[in-house]
């Protein structure tokens, strides 16, 4: 479809209001693993240290300010708004990761020898506790990836031509 889908824990919304959106497309603060947060408990019960975290807490720690504070309406234009900032803010960041994720699956023809390791990766070819939460993530995601969102019911969502 040619246009980003920016939210926070966008899958869910995807799937109540029963929308699809190319899975290469989306960008969930929810799931961007440096906005997640380790828990050792977790990783007990769910097999993962990495938690997702509120939209308030993150758009509190990295933007500096306030959002669905007690005793106010909630809003979901404020929440796409603030998800859409905390997205700009790490764009080229959360940008070169995805490129250099494409380049080590193998989807991309051909990674120059300078992209073949991202530098904060180890060497070892073995997968993460981190990276099999993301893959486990975006497989569950894949019933989203074949329609594009109809403009209706884009509202709740910050949208970015690619």
């Amino acid at each position: 479809s040619g246009r980003v889908l920016v939210g926070h824990a966008i899958e869910n919304d995807l799937r109540v209001l029963k929308l699809q959106h190319p899975l290469c497309d989306i960008r969930d603060t929810a799931t961007y693993l440096p906005f997640m947060r380790v828990d050792m408990d977790s990783r007990v019960k769910y097999g993962s240290a990495m938690q997702r975290r509120k939209l308030r807490d993150l758009v509190r720690e990295k933007l500096g300010y306030e959002i669905q504070r007690v005793g106010h309406a909630h809003s979901s234009v404020q929440d796409a708004c603030a998800a859409l900032k905390l997205y700009k803010s790490v764009r080229k960041e959360w940008e070169t990761l995805l490129n250099w994720q494409k380049h080590k699956n193998g989807t991309s023809k051909s990674a120059p020898k300078s992209q073949k390791r991202h530098p904060s990766q180890p060497p070892s070819r073995k997968r993460t506790s981190r990276q099999r939460h993301h893959n486990q993530h975006y497989k569950s995601m894949q019933n989203f990836t074949n329609q594009p969102i109809n403009t209706p019911q884009r509202a709740q969502y910050a949208v970015l031509s690619a």
